[in-house]
């Protein structure tokens, strides 16, 4: 009886853990690389109504990698 509720209980934490990572890429990253792509192009790419869901959360993923080999950089001049 003890197998499962540890089975279950490792079912649920894989299913929480799944829709926190779904829910980081959806929002935080995807926010982030389209906000990025507007920056890159003084806010002609992505349209308003343009569905570049892989764009985004590609260029997410590259500023995310931008951004902390930056603040890396940074920490680095100040040892």
């Amino acid at each position: 009886m003890d197998d499962l509720d540890e089975e279950t209980g490792k079912g649920l934490f894989r299913l929480l853990k799944w829709i926190v990572i779904d829910i980081f890429i959806e929002t935080a990253v995807y926010w982030y690389g389209r906000l990025f792509l507007n920056i890159i192009s003084f806010g002609r790419y992505p349209q308003q109504n343009d569905e570049a869901e892989t764009r985004c959360i590609l260029a997410g993923v590259v500023a995310i990698t931008l951004t902390i080999a930056l603040i890396i950089y940074l920490e680095q001049g100040e040892l």
